[in-house]
């Protein structure tokens, strides 16, 4: 059985994960807005801007594939160290 402490603290523990999970995403939505402009500015003096648009949307698209991966990493974080403290804090195998 659970204690009130614990179950407390894996709440905590969980809301503090995805409190930074949330504030990675943010910082990482700045800079990549912010490369965005840059890159634009520099790659669309003389060329053409349609294909210019269309390798920043693929980067774009190549960078969320990459976001949804570490999201996952982020929650199986929070499921194994619950799984962690449900055993008083002992080393469990995947």
């Amino acid at each position: 059985m659970h204690s009130p402490t614990l179950h407390h603290f894996q709440t905590f523990t969980a809301q503090k994960l995805f409190q930074l999970k949330e504030k990675i995403e943010i910082a990482r939505s700045k800079v990549r807005t912010k490369g965005w402009m840059i890159k634009m500015k520099s790659e669309l003096r003389g060329r053409n801007a349609r294909a210019v648009f269309c390798l920043i949307a693929v980067n774009a698209w190549l960078n969320e594939l990459a976001a949804e991966e570490y999201d996952m990493g982020i929650l199986k974080l929070v499921n194994r160290y619950d799984k962690c403290l449900n055993v008083g804090g002992y080393y469990v195998e995947k």
